[in-house]
């Protein structure tokens, strides 16, 4: 059975969800504008400067695993992941570090995003760990269906857009944002889903140059991990071909605070994640 957090609690989780991790829902899918008249929409970076007020002032440190699923759904490559992200820090910046199964060095992704000036990732391999000449963002990170540059998220922080209205998913009304993509990018746009209420980044569609779709990434399920609701599972598939990767957070904390306890205490996880609370009559 689903365990729902309490009101508190549901709010903390579903920003986490948009710190976390994330890219793309259906390309098809009808947008409702029912709710234009009442009140104006939003702009696209009014909404995702909302996103990003939500994150932590201190550097959030991340642990866990890129599960690597082939067609057919079997598992045939599982990666350890460790990221810190202090997106609040002037400018933003970001460490994403990956390792094999045996503890191999994978590579480690460094981010920085100076204001009015174009974001720089740098990717270290090797022992010792150097930059890689011509690096291409959007190649796979570590041989997953993750690329780089997704796992850096990097579409939260592209200019200009459209809200083109509201849209349910996963229980949730969601602003659906539209993002042509910057110079240099693979894809040509993205299509975000952003919880109204919470800023919360659910779901997102990535579009390559022939304007099909290319990478489509989920929140599936939440836990608790001490007082904090986070991520649990955040998928990214491919397509075509239908390849998956998951990230599966296995520690989360804010850098200086409270250690996490050595085994986390298990809550089952929420799917889809839960709808808000009706307002007390």
């Amino acid at each position: 059975m689903s365990a729902s957090p309490p009101a508190g609690g549901r709010r903390t989780g579903l920003r986490a969800v948009a710190i976390g991790l994330a890219l793309a829902g259906a390309a098809g899918a009808q947008v409702s504008n029912t709710d234009v008249e009442d009140a104006p929409l939003p702009s696209a970076p009014e909404v995702l400067a909302r996103l990003r007020a939500g994150f932590p002032d201190r550097p959030w440190l991340v642990n866990g695993q890129l599960i690597c699923r082939d067609a057919d759904g079997v598992v045939f490559k599982t990666l350890h992941a460790s990221l810190r992200l202090d997106w609040k820090a002037t400018p933003p910046a970001a460490s994403i570090a990956l390792a094999d199964a045996f503890g191999g060095f994978a590579g480690q992704l460094d981010i920085t995003r100076p204001e009015g000036r174009p974001p720089s990732l740098v990717l270290r391999r090797g022992d010792p760990p150097e930059a890689v000449p011509a690096f291409d963002p959007g190649s796979p990170a570590g041989g997953s269906d993750f690329a780089w540059a997704d796992l850096a998220l990097d579409f939260l922080w592209w200019p200009g857009g459209t809200v083109s209205g509201t849209e349910m998913k996963k229980s949730r009304e969601c602003h659906v944002v539209d993002l042509p993509a910057p110079g240099g990018s693979r894809y040509q746009r993205v299509r975000l889903w952003i919880d109204t209420r919470e800023a919360a980044l659910l779901q997102a569609d990535a579009f390559g140059a022939d304007g099909k779709l290319a990478r489509r990434l989920a929140v599936k399920s939440l836990k608790k991990f001490g007082d904090r609701w986070t991520v649990e599972d955040l998928d990214i598939e491919r397509h075509p071909g239908g390849t998956r990767t998951t990230l599966r957070v296995l520690e989360s904390r804010i850098e200086g605070g409270p250690q996490p306890a050595a085994e986390p205490a298990a809550v089952a996880p929420v799917a889809p994640v839960p709808a808000p609370a009706e307002a007390a009559p």
